[in-house]
């Protein structure tokens, strides 16, 4: 892994992408992180090695940058793995949005529309924590950043002759100060639908047992639907 680091910390970019599982866990179970610095793709097996401390100190650094494709879980997934979210950071989502693309386009429809390429999405749903991956999910993993650095050249040029750029490092460094900060678990409850209806003291009482299920969830790795629904929730 140390020697899979060296080329990638003389980049200027590098493209970034995990996959993980999270179907009955609350937080994601990494399963790869796949880097590429446009020669080759390089895909870490973190169940194998789940602290690939080789990488932390280039993924902190500002340089090189940092590449991904609506990022907020990897940016999860990141945080967890490296104690820290990223140095530096370009998501190639909101970069394209600021060009006119859909909001939240997948990565699929901009490479196509701005590569013409077809990516497929028949692995999107497997079990990245199983071993061994089949060829089919490695192609896939790799597939996932071998044409983020081609895809953010024609955005960049895109958002220069635009004088937009500034806006799109304003817009990542908030993604990255939020993925940064520390949750404020007493306002969960916020979330739950309906929950504004509520009248005052069972606004409260509802406050207080989405606290209770969110540093129980977190403390037993469980989905908090998998501690309490939400349904249940509202019966107070």
């Amino acid at each position: 892994l140390e020697e899979v680091a060296v080329p990638l910390r003389a980049a200027a970019a590098i493209a970034v992408d995990t996959e993980f599982v999270r179907r009955t866990t609350f937080y994601p179970r990494p399963g790869l992180l796949q880097l590429s610095a446009g020669h080759g793709e390089s895909l870490v097996d973190l169940v194998a090695l789940p602290d690939p401390a080789p990488l932390r100190a280039m993924f902190a650094a500002a340089q090189p940058l940092k590449l991904m494709h609506s990022c907020s879980e990897d940016l999860e997934v990141l945080r967890r793995l490296f104690g820290a979210v990223p140095g530096s950071l370009v998501d190639t989502q909101v970069a394209a949005a600021m060009l006119g693309h859909p909001l939240q386009t997948s990565y699929q429809k901009i490479i196509k529309a701005v590569l013409g390429i077809d990516v497929p999405k028949d692995e999107t749903q497997s079990d990245w924590t199983a071993r061994p991956l089949s060829e089919a999910q490695l192609s896939y993993a790799a597939l996932d950043v071998r044409l983020l650095l081609p895809l953010w050249e024609q955005l960049a040029e895109g958002l220069r002759a635009r004088d937009r750029l500034h806006w799109l490092e304003e817009d990542c460094a908030r993604l990255l100060a939020d993925a940064a900060r520390e949750p404020d678990l007493d306002s969960y409850y916020r979330g739950i639908a309906n929950a504004a209806r509520l009248r005052p003291q069972a606004l409260a009482l509802l406050a207080a047992l989405a606290l209770w299920r969110e540093r129980t969830a977190r403390a037993l790795d469980k989905p908090r639907s998998h501690v309490v629904p939400d349904s249940i929730l509202l019966l107070v």
